[in-house]
């Protein structure tokens, strides 16, 4: 279905954008062979990260309804700029889609989304955790958690964002 001519009117937290063969196999690796836990390779761009992202979302969203809260780590307010902006984009979001009553939360350190994602699971809800393909570590204990996707950079990712960060 998301392989197709995208439906730019989609009622929000629905995809609005097509993916790439290869993008519907890291996701199809992801669940199945993954157990939906796990780093993927990233997509090349943080847009095209966030394009699956949002298609994660998407499927999250019809398996777990409003019992499931997306958390995006990113270490840097620019970064988190982008994954709010290409969600809001891909999934027809408003800002007041974000924040701690809503169904997306940013966060600039790991600690945080553990926090958050803790205080979820005691209300019974389903924390997805997103991580940026820039981090370069993880946390030990973001992986305790049920569902979560981490993009692992190419080093031509990693150079390209050091020289971001030199500028």
């Amino acid at each position: 279905q998301f392989s197709g001519q995208p439906d730019f009117y989609a009622e929000p937290w629905k995809l609005r954008r097509s993916l790439e063969p290869k993008d519907v196999d890291l996701l199809e690796d992801w669940f199945f062979s993954m157990g939906g836990r796990g780093a993927q390779p990233s997509r090349g761009s943080r847009s095209k990260n966030i394009r699956v992202s949002a298609a994660l979302i998407s499927i999250i969203g019809e398996l777990y309804g409003d019992r499931f809260q997306t958390l995006v780590l990113a270490s840097q307010p620019e970064r988190l700029g982008e994954w709010r902006r290409g969600l809001q984009d891909a999934l027809g979001l408003s800002r007041e889609d974000f924040g701690p009553s809503s169904g997306i939360m940013l966060f600039e350190r790991a600690d945080g989304v553990i926090d958050r994602a803790d205080r979820l699971e005691d209300q019974g809800e389903m924390p997805l955790i997103l991580i940026d393909a820039a981090e370069q570590n993880v946390e030990i204990p973001l992986l305790q958690f049920p569902l979560w996707l981490a993009f692992a950079a190419s080093p031509e990712e990693m150079y390209e964002e050091e020289e971001e960060e030199l500028l």
